[in-house]
């Protein structure tokens, strides 16, 4: 019983941690200016990026994945990435900005094949977070 409890209280101090990460790491994001990629890349800075924060935050609060790696594109999205050592899983989330869209990647590290390459609307969180349980389990998406 205790041993459930102090797991329990451990896994929430680590979505805690993950998730204040995740924020600095966004809240970054948001200063990026046009030019940021050695003259080239498209800024971030003026950019709709607050759908992209509920997105990703839902994705750290409601799956064991972590915090991400957060990157901008050079054409101006973001990219979030997730490296499940346990499952030999790349989990990658491309936030296309003038699409508003989310392109799903996923991708078997043993193998280098890809296992899901999926697009959604921003809304559909409760699909992505589907099809990345499903490919953390090895069934299908």
């Amino acid at each position: 019983m205790i041993e459930h409890e102090v797991s329990e209280v451990l896994e929430n101090h680590d979505k805690e941690s993950a998730l204040r990460s995740t924020i600095a790491e966004l809240a970054r994001l948001d200063e990026i200016q046009d030019g940021w990629l050695d003259g080239d890349g498209v800024g971030l800075a003026l950019r709709d990026t607050a759908w992209v924060r509920g997105a990703v935050l839902g994705i750290v609060g409601r799956s064991t994945l972590g915090a991400p790696g957060l990157s901008p594109t050079p054409e101006g999205n973001i990219q979030a990435e997730w490296i499940d050592k346990a499952q030999d899983l790349d989990v990658t989330v491309v936030f296309d900005l003038e699409r508003r869209r989310v392109r799903l990647e996923l991708l078997h590290l043993d193998s280098g094949s890809a296992y899901d390459d999926a697009e959604f609307q921003p809304q559909q969180l409760d699909a992505i977070l589907s099809a990345i349980e499903a490919a953390r389990r090895g069934g299908a998406a």
